[in-house]
């Protein structure tokens, strides 16, 4: 008897021991942006420091990328784990693990009420996205040694008539120099310009666009109301520096990262406008670049816009992980450590991104980027006269309960840069612009 205890207990050891030595679990995970990807690897290396039972294979995603990406996610065969998912519709959302479901520690850290913001936007009550990121902030960025060359300097743009007068100042430069093409670089990209861009301008104008914008997308104003309509003032501007020759001719036929980003990362322009992402590509590609930043000015109410926590997008698990309860397991592990105190101190360092989450456990932040130490503090710092930061959320999302699923909307998709080319070019005008926005919005949402 005791023999066969004895040999029963080494067995298991031995069997213990083998698990021990095994190879470990690979947790394929998505990184948020390919520009992050380097930064975000080193966060998971400390992952796999912590858990040495489990290997990242770190990944991304271009723009060009994600027809097939998305063709791999409708056949059943998810990431473990992704930095970057989207849950911009109901029919998405279902696509994701509901959080709430899994046992994550850090509910109490987010500064916001992460449990009920999807819900508040669609309707449904669960959390198929965390996001402890306050949102992409969109401003201005140049190179400081170029701009210092034209004689100009952009951080005393206070109101709209300076920045008119600054950018008149910056095309005639500009025509002093063969080597520059643009006044104001930009292409077209279908979620930056009509959604993130365009609500940072509308904000600009109009302390309450926002909430006007809701409306719009909640059925109770019309678009074809101009002089209601918040889009209205922006677009106007917008079309007033194209027609002045600020920006690239047909600049809404030009590829975001082949034509646009290019060009500025080979200074055939000085300015710019653009997320944070820009920032980064620039300093990758030439890391003595000087680069700086201004924001739009305010509004009449003193406030800038700025980027609202995106539930919409960011870390969560597909549903179909779940068919292997091993990489599940790693998912909500990897889950844990990504929205941990400490990686969000990382995260938000590294990528410098102002985070909507108590980091008082670790210290605090330092952030040391070059957007939030020329734009984002500034403002707060009050060097950009008495404005302050609004997060305000954008418009469209008050719509989101009422989207189906699959038809064009007015917020971002693809027939949308035919319409944008048909205005900026006088083909149609405001009227024009705004029926057709009105004409996409009865198709795709259905108000109840």
């Amino acid at each position: 008897m005791r023999y066969k205890l004895y040999l029963f207990l080494t067995v298991v050891m031995l069997a213990g021991v083998t698990a021990a030595m095994g190879a470990p679990l690979v947790l394929e995970v998505r990184a948020s942006q390919p520009e992050y990807m380097a930064k975000e690897r080193q966060i998971w290396d400390v992952f796999e420091q912590q858990n040495s039972d489990i290997k990242i294979n770190l990944f991304s995603i271009n723009e060009s990328e994600d027809a097939a990406f998305q063709a791999r996610l409708a056949a059943g065969n998810p990431p473990g784990f992704s930095s970057m998912a989207y849950a911009q519709s109901v029919k998405q959302g279902e696509t994701m693990v509901d959080l709430k479901t899994v046992d994550f520690k850090w509910w109490d850290k987010f500064a916001y009420d992460i449990k009920n913001a999807w819900k508040k936007r669609y309707g449904v009550d669960k959390v198929p996205i965390m996001q402890w990121s306050s949102g992409p902030l969109a401003s201005f960025i140049y190179y400081k040694d170029e701009m210092a060359k034209a004689g100009l300097d952009p951080s005393t743009i206070r109101t709209m008539a300076d920045l008119d007068a600054f950018l008149a100042k910056l095309k005639q430069y500009v025509g002093t120099r063969s080597d520059l093409k643009y006044v104001i670089a930009t292409g077209w990209h279908v979620w930056c310009w009509p959604y993130q861009f365009l609500h940072h301008f509308i904000t600009a104008f109009d302390p309450a666009a926002q909430s006007k914008a809701a409306d719009l997308y909640t059925g109770k104003a019309k678009w074809t109301d101009l002089a209601k309509n918040p889009y209205v003032p922006a677009f106007r501007k917008l079309k007033e520096w194209y027609d002045k020759g600020y920006f690239p001719k047909e600049f809404w036929t030009l590829a975001w990262e082949d034509d646009f980003e290019a060009a500025f990362i080979g200074r055939k322009a000085i300015l710019t406008f653009h997320g944070p992402w820009l920032w980064d590509k620039v300093e990758a590609a030439d890391p003595s670049a000087q680069l700086a930043g201004f924001p739009l000015p305010p509004n009449s109410a003193g406030k800038i816009q700025a980027f609202p926590p995106d539930v919409s997008q960011g870390p969560g698990i597909y549903k179909d992980v779940q068919k292997n309860p091993a990489v599940f397991k790693a998912a909500v592990r990897a889950l844990n450590f990504m929205f941990s105190p400490q990686s969000v101190k990382m995260l938000a360092e590294s990528l410098g991104s102002v985070p909507a989450y108590d980091l008082s456990s670790v210290g605090g932040l330092n952030l040391r980027t070059p957007q939030y130490l020329t734009v984002i503090k500034p403002v707060m710092d009050g060097k950009f006269g008495k404005a302050s930061w609004d997060n305000t959320g954008f418009g469209p999302d008050a719509g989101g309960r009422f989207y189906i699923e699959g038809r064009p909307s007015p917020a971002f998709s693809d027939p949308l840069q035919p319409i944008w080319g048909d205005y900026f070019s006088g083909k149609i005008n405001m009227a024009g612009l705004m029926a057709a926005y009105q004409k996409m919005f009865d198709n795709a949402f259905k108000v109840q």
